[in-house]
């Protein structure tokens, strides 16, 4: 059972927007993940960055934006393979790092650090026997061409496997579309493991030390909607050359040293808080901070796991 901070937990007022002692919870316990994290990647000298709205939380909030229920980092391709070697060898219950490795019924091309004596998840993944608990996501850093024409080259048929792994093992998608091409791959016993080696390998080919410019590995559809398109998420290396460290709730977290153009390249005028309408979380969560994954998804969704 994770031990709160009683008073870090209580209701609160921030910016005008109340988080409830629920979110304190699961801030709480994303944070010790956080702390998890670092610590490793501090005993091996590997590099990340906070990302997306945990770097905006950051820069605006000096912590979580108080309508935010993830944690973003990122890592250089380099030490995020490295990590992933690492990390299971240091870790114990209740952390789990979570990938399509690791967790076979696990979709995301990136990797979670999760505690699994909590629960927080996408309502679409309680349904199925994979880890559940609260997580922070870190997802890799990779080189890219200068020319946007033969990144999108590259990435195409990238991108077309990596639909194909998505749609076998994931349920969320059920358009018509989607819903026959899964009967069809699993019909053929596609084997999803393999095919997800085979994007690692491919994306490992391309570190940021052969690039001037980078972006995150297969970066997800959401983050390239609206103005710019792909061009949205892709950086210039120097902007990750080195770390600067930023306060985030009661600790210094490392950001990369252009993150007034990184979050300028995302958000626009960062600074300014989105209307109210718009100040939610972006995730259909599922969140029980205190009560074990397998416990929700067993008694809520009829979930069966194998011990």
């Amino acid at each position: 059972m994770m031990q709160y901070d009683p008073t870090f937990i209580q209701k609160q007022v921030r910016d005008g927007w109340t988080v409830t002692e629920t979110v304190k919870k699961v801030w709480w316990v994303q944070m010790d993940l956080l702390k998890t994290f670092d610590a490793i990647c501090k005993r091996h000298g590997l590099r990340w960055f906070m990302d997306g709205g945990t770097l905006l939380g950051a820069v605006r909030h000096k912590g979580f934006i108080p309508w935010d229920d993830d944690v973003d980092l990122v890592m250089p391709r380099e030490d995020y393979n490295e990590f992933l070697k690492i990390a299971p060898k240091e870790l114990s219950e209740p952390y789990f790092l979570q990938t399509p490795a690791s967790d076979p019924h696990c979709y995301m091309y990136w990797a979670s650090l999760r505690n699994s004596d909590t629960t927080g998840s996408r309502e679409c993944c309680m349904k199925t026997p994979q880890n559940n608990g609260i997580a922070i996501d870190i997802i890799p850093l990779e080189g890219c061409e200068n020319s946007y024409f033969w990144y999108r080259l590259r990435r195409l048929p990238l991108k077309l496997v990596s639909t194909v792994c998505n749609t076998y093992v994931n349920e969320f998608n059920r358009r018509k579309s989607a819903v026959l091409l899964r009967k069809v791959l699993r019909k053929l016993r596609i084997n999803v493991k393999k095919l997800y080696r085979w994007l690692e390998k491919q994306n490992s080919r391309h570190p940021m030390a052969r690039h001037t410019k980078c972006t995150q590995t297969l970066i997800a559809d959401p983050m390239v909607e609206g103005p710019g398109g792909l061009k949205r998420v892709i950086f210039d290396k120097a902007d990750y050359a080195e770390a600067v460290e930023l306060p985030f709730e009661d600790m210094l977290l490392p950001a990369p040293c252009g993150y007034d153009r990184i979050l300028k390249q995302y958000y626009g005028d960062y600074m300014a808080f989105p209307p109210v309408e718009s100040r939610a979380g972006k995730h259909d969560m599922v969140f029980e901070p205190d009560v074990p994954y397998k416990t929700v998804c067993a008694e809520r969704y009829g979930v069966q796991y194998q011990d």
